[in-house]
């Protein structure tokens, strides 16, 4: 049977493993992606900006937890990446949210392939969904000038107008 030839090469390939110590092939992690996901987090996080940590866990808690938290990383085959994609198309995410959940996805797997956890990412060759951004629309005077009368200081006023009318952006206001 399968099994049985699978124990027996895993039996085989047991010296081996041994002499090579960490350095050696590791069978694929049987760690459930929400777990590795929340090592990730906790281990690779402390590096990452603020924005991409709020982010990322954003991502993680609406798509990829609950979608495809329960998997083991040794399932994870392009195949199942690519359910996760479309189930999250048919649960109403865009294009584009399927495609930023796909990296969060792909940048998790890429640091499990890093720690031996997997042999490969799933994720990669996996091509974008098309996606067109709807263009900018600025805001007319009036609309600018709402928004600002319902701000609750006069410091927050002047930031707004300056940024609203000379085009700045939060961080060079």
């Amino acid at each position: 049977s399968d099994r049985r030839a699978d124990a027996e090469a895993f039996d085989a390939a047991k010296p081996r493993r041994q002499r090579m110590g960490a350095q050696g092939p590791a069978e694929p992690s049987r760690e459930r992606l929400d777990a590795w996901l929340e090592t990730w987090v906790r281990r690779d996080g402390i590096a990452w900006a603020r924005s991409t940590r709020l982010h990322r866990g954003s991502v993680m808690d609406k798509w990829i937890a609950p979608l495809i938290g329960g998997v083991r990383l040794r399932e994870l085959g392009r195949a199942r990446v690519r359910d996760f994609r479309a189930e999250m198309l048919d649960r109403g995410a865009t294009n584009a949210t399927a495609n930023g959940a796909m990296r969060v996805l792909s940048a998790a797997l890429g640091a499990a392939v890093e720690d031996g956890l997997i042999p490969t990412n799933p994720c990669l060759g996996i091509k974008r969904l098309p996606h067109t951004p709807a263009p900018a629309r600025p805001l007319s005077p009036l609309e600018a000038e709402r928004l600002r009368i319902e701000l609750p200081t006069p410091r927050d006023q002047v930031l707004w107008g300056l940024m609203a009318y000379a085009g700045l952006r939060p961080e060079e206001a």
